[in-house]
């Protein structure tokens, strides 16, 4: 069927971006989930920069529940009334302070919201750290109803922004975990992601990458810019059928 050819195009791209030099340089964001749901916590949501050059720090973070159809309930103001306010867990900081963190707007401006974003101090939240926070989280169709489950939270995006520039945005999925190597519908990422010079093109197979004729040859990625994300996929499914095609032979 189309959707599981479409499950199995998304596996193929999935590994072809994990074993690629571009985002094996790219900061490593994970996002996960603790305890059955987010109402009344302050450590429901793990922020931990797992890997990254030591001269990136991440600048912010947005959640946005669109996709799930839920709002983030941080006030006993409708539309939800039972709620708990966005709140970080003081013990569970790893690298960071709590007032390096900052809540754009404040628990009363997030209310009612589906978007939530904290901004990071410069130079505060790099490779090494980790955070933890919490925050009522309402589904439209189930308000007040002790917080979205995990399970119900699956779909949710969460877009990173760092110091060089580099945006990537991804979803949380079926495993309740979301990472900024694996980039939500390839969007255009923009900036370097490595903090460092431009990243030379690589191979996924022992031969030279061809070159045809009247193609010219690909330059560096540039630091300023978009990555076509479309256009990037089909060359890694290519070269991932061309090396298959030639284990074959052999």
């Amino acid at each position: 069927s189309s959707d599981q050819l479409q499950r199995k195009r998304s596996s193929i791209f999935q590994e072809a971006l994990l074993s690629s030099t571009f985002l094996n340089l790219a900061p490593n964001i994970l996002i996960d989930t603790r305890g059955s749901t987010p109402f009344n916590t302050n450590d429901f949501f793990l922020v931990e920069f797992i890997s990254g050059a030591s001269n990136i720090f991440m600048k912010s973070l947005t959640v946005d529940l669109t996709p799930v159809n839920a709002f983030f309930d941080s006030t006993n103001s409708p539309p939800g009334i039972s709620s708990s306010p966005f709140a970080i867990s003081l013990l569970d900081l790893v690298g960071i302070t709590n007032s390096d963190i900052t809540l754009t707007g404040g628990n009363t401006a997030l209310n009612g919201q589906q978007t939530l974003t904290l901004t990071f101090a410069d130079n505060t939240f790099k490779a090494g750290d980790s955070f933890r926070f919490g925050v009522d989280i309402d589904l439209v169709g189930k308000i007040d109803s002790f917080g979205a489950t995990p399970e119900e939270l699956i779909g949710s995006l969460f877009a990173f922004e760092f110091s060089d520039g580099y945006r990537v945005k991804t979803a949380v999925g079926d495993d309740l975990t979301a990472s900024s190597t694996l980039p939500f519908g390839m969007p255009a990422i923009v900036g370097s992601p490595s903090g460092g010079p431009d990243l030379p093109n690589g191979t996924i197979t022992d031969d030279p990458d061809p070159v045809p004729a009247s193609v010219p040859a690909p330059g560096p990625l540039p630091i300023l810019g978009a990555l076509s994300g479309f256009g990037y996929s089909r060359t890694l499914i290519k070269r991932i059928r061309k090396a298959q095609a030639k284990s074959i032979h052999v």
